[in-house]
């Protein structure tokens, strides 16, 4: 009698795990997309001296001056640049993609940038590997009309690491 109670309670006990466990996995690719980076673009008129700031990348010499905050921190960062072509329906098709600069194991929360932006059409990618083991990969250019950095293509690519880090916090 008591073997059977004991029986049935192990079971009860590894269903309710096993669907804790899911419940968990669900919540985290739930909400593996949104975005904790916060983009702004330092002008070139500002009373900040990117030349002064401890965590500065200078991909170029001329360029515009942006920072890259994120919540989770940066470790490393990719930075490519990326070649376009129209059709003749006027659609972007991607042709290449060649990476510029490394950056690893910074381990900071804010990031200044000094990079050559495209204006319309994205020539530079940035790849993110946050604390987090997430990755996160973004298209920048600079708008024409307000100098504002834009961004598209942006994607979050949460790795196993990432998994097993978000289901243990």
């Amino acid at each position: 009698m008591w073997g059977i109670i004991s029986n049935i309670s192990s079971i009860v006990t590894c269903i309710a795990f096993l669907l804790y466990l899911a419940g968990h996995i669900w919540a985290v690719l739930k909400n593996k997309d949104n975005i904790y980076e916060k983009f702004s673009v330092v002008p070139y008129d500002s009373n900040i001296d990117i030349e002064n700031e401890d965590n500065v990348l200078i991909v170029d010499d001329i360029g515009c001056e942006f920072f890259v905050e994120s919540n989770y921190g940066i470790n490393n960062v990719n930075i490519y640049k990326i070649n376009y072509d129209f059709d003749e329906n006027g659609n972007q098709q991607f042709i290449s993609k060649q990476l510029v600069k490394t950056f690893k194991d910074l381990k900071t929360d804010k990031l200044f940038i000094r990079c050559d932006l495209g204006e319309v059409v994205q020539t530079t990618q940035i790849e993110i590997k946050r604390s987090d083991y997430t990755v996160i990969t973004f298209d920048l250019y600079e708008s024409g009309k307000n100098g504002h950095v834009v961004i598209g293509n942006y994607k979050c690519k949460l790795t196993f690491k990432g998994l097993l880090y978000h289901l243990c916090v």
